[in-house]
């Protein structure tokens, strides 16, 4: 990448290693930079990533203050997150951010995580049996 000052924003990639080399660059070029990444959630530091915008990640970060919200009033200190497996670098599960956020609030406990493999239906008896636990809360993305 060249910097040339007619560039007034940047687009991140959905690479989160990328994104983060690239943010830091936006920060010593004092130009904005749009992050498109789901689950990179070091970056929200906006003393290291000034001019990182975060659209994506908000995303997953209100969803998980709903479902903290959610498990308050329902009186539920634990919850289990179920998603599909990712398939791919680039197309991360939402859950995975929602996971991520929730580990550094701390508020609830995640007795599990599951990614399911959506494609393979022979598979879903030993899914159905880990979904057997004591806790209540599932949030299904």
């Amino acid at each position: 990448m060249v910097y040339r000052k007619a560039i007034r924003a940047l687009i991140a990639d959905d690479c989160n290693v990328e994104t983060m080399e690239i943010a830091r660059l936006s920060y010593f070029w004092n130009i904005p930079i749009f992050l498109r990444s789901g689950n990179s959630l070091d970056i929200f530091n906006s003393d290291l990533f000034p001019t990182s915008i975060q659209f994506d990640d908000t995303t997953a970060i209100s969803i998980a203050l709903t479902l903290k919200s959610l498990a308050f009033i329902l009186n539920e200190s634990e919850m289990v997150l179920v998603g599909p497996k990712q398939t791919n670098m680039k197309n991360v599960p939402l859950y995975i951010g929602i996971h991520e956020y929730l580990k550094q609030i701390s508020t609830i406990n995640i007795t599990n995580v599951l990614a399911m493999e959506e494609a393979n239906w022979g598979n879903m008896v030993s899914n159905i049996d880990k979904m057997k636990t004591k806790t209540k809360f599932y949030a299904n993305f």
